[in-house]
């Protein structure tokens, strides 16, 4: 049996990679380089808990 990739844990990364040294944050998909280090290690459930983190620092900046 296969099984399906929840598409909303799929990895942020958009090909554009380069970590802010002030922030530890990528440019492209705002992970912190622990997250995007362990990206592929992390359950579903954490996964999704970074996304979450993600689309927070997106708002935040998009604030600022």
């Amino acid at each position: 049996m296969l099984h399906q990739i929840n598409p909303s844990a799929a990895s942020p990364c958009n090909g554009f990679c380069e970590i802010d040294t002030k922030t530890d944050m990528c440019k492209g998909c705002f992970r912190k380089m622990l997250e995007i280090i362990s990206w592929q290690e992390y359950s579903e459930k954490q996964k999704l808990e970074v996304l979450e983190r993600v689309k927070e620092r997106k708002e935040k900046l998009k604030h600022n």
